[in-house]
């Protein structure tokens, strides 16, 4: 039982880190599969006693990348195809580069006017259980940390060519216990009289990289 309330907690946390995403960018069993992925890379734990198995991200990160915010919106290809990504070896920065990125037809709303791009970061630190605490812990402070940015509004049809680059607060250091998890994706808006932009629910956010 350890574990499975550990993996409760670790859930948490991570949506705690994505909570800019959630629930505009996730579908209802979101939870249920971040769960089965926690779950998953807690058992690869060779090595841990049987209820106290730690849950190391960080030695994981392709099962991590196969992380699905919501089935029913499949954008990778575009979003893949018009955008590429970079970030310095001390992984407290990531910009994404959109090259002439225009959302096809079919995932636009009727009556959206504009959109833009989101560079999002958060970060996911391994866990262990911690015999004086009865409880699991995570080993880095770093844990749920978030940052995130934005291109400029583009009238929807309009090509978006722009660098967005999302950094975590100046002091920032990552350890090897730290996982950066990058989501990308695409909001709409329509303009009120005001001026103001009122996003749509329909958007579309994949989990592009994990570093």
């Amino acid at each position: 039982m350890s574990e499975f309330k550990g993996c409760g907690t670790i859930v948490k946390a991570i949506r705690q880190g994505l909570l800019h995403l959630i629930p505009e960018h996730t579908d209802t069993h979101f939870t249920g599969r971040l769960i089965a992925l926690v779950k998953k890379i807690n058992l690869r734990d060779e090595e841990g006693t049987r209820g106290k198995r730690k849950v190391c991200f960080s030695l994981n990160k392709p099962i991590l990348n196969t992380l699905t915010l919501h089935k029913n919106k499949k954008i990778d290809h575009q979003l893949r195809k018009s955008i590429t990504r970079s970030h310095p070896e001390s992984r407290t920065e990531a910009t994404i580069t959109v090259n002439g990125l225009n959302p096809d037809p079919t995932l636009v709303p009727t009556s959206a006017q504009y959109f833009r791009v989101v560079n999002h970061l958060n970060v996911i630190s391994d866990y262990e259980y911690r015999e004086e605490l009865l409880k699991y812990n995570p080993l880095s402070k770093n844990d749920s940390l978030s940052v995130y940015a934005y291109s400029d509004y583009i009238p929807v049809n309009t090509p978006l060519t722009d660098v967005v680059k999302a950094k975590f607060p100046e002091g920032t250091v990552l350890t090897e216990t730290d996982t950066v998890l990058q989501c990308v994706g695409i909001e709409f808006y329509t303009k009120a009289g005001t001026g103001e932009y009122l996003p749509f629910k329909a958007g579309s956010v994949i989990v592009y990289d994990v570093f």
